[in-house]
């Protein structure tokens, strides 16, 4: 029969040395924070993407503006107001791009996860009691 009395602690901490780094900050609140410091997290985050969907649209009127020939009347419009509503689709999509790119651009450094989690700490820091 085999010796099953094997020292397994002893062996390993021999033949191995262990570094650790453990130290770890708790944060103790309640779901209202939790709730309204994501509510606002997710604010600055939608803010900073936004300008994307204008841009696309801008770029698409732009591209169709740039290539179409107005030529024909289509759905009972003249070929002049066809081009006119894109002229004019392609400046208000511009505008609306610029306007949410300097949105993004006043969020651009908030919002960070580790703002977030400052936001968390705030008035949290409780000392245990002393005994």
């Amino acid at each position: 029969m085999i010796n099953s009395n094997i020292n397994l602690n002893e062996g390993l901490t021999r033949q191995m040395t262990v570094y650790t780094n453990l130290t770890q900050e708790i944060i103790v609140t309640n779901t209202d924070k939790v709730k309204l410091i994501l509510n606002e997290h997710h604010h600055i985050i939608k803010k900073k993407i936004e300008w994307i969907s204008p841009l696309g649209i801008f770029i698409s009127v732009l591209t169709t503006l740039l290539t179409a020939k107005f030529d024909e009347t289509k759905l009972g419009i003249s070929p002049q107001i066809w081009q006119s509503i894109f002229i004019v689709s392609c400046i208000a999509s511009f505008l609306w791009s610029v306007r949410f790119g300097i949105n993004a651009i006043c969020y651009l450094k908030r919002g960070t996860f580790d703002q977030c989690i400052e936001k968390l700490k705030i008035d949290q820091n409780i000392l245990p009691e002393q005994q």
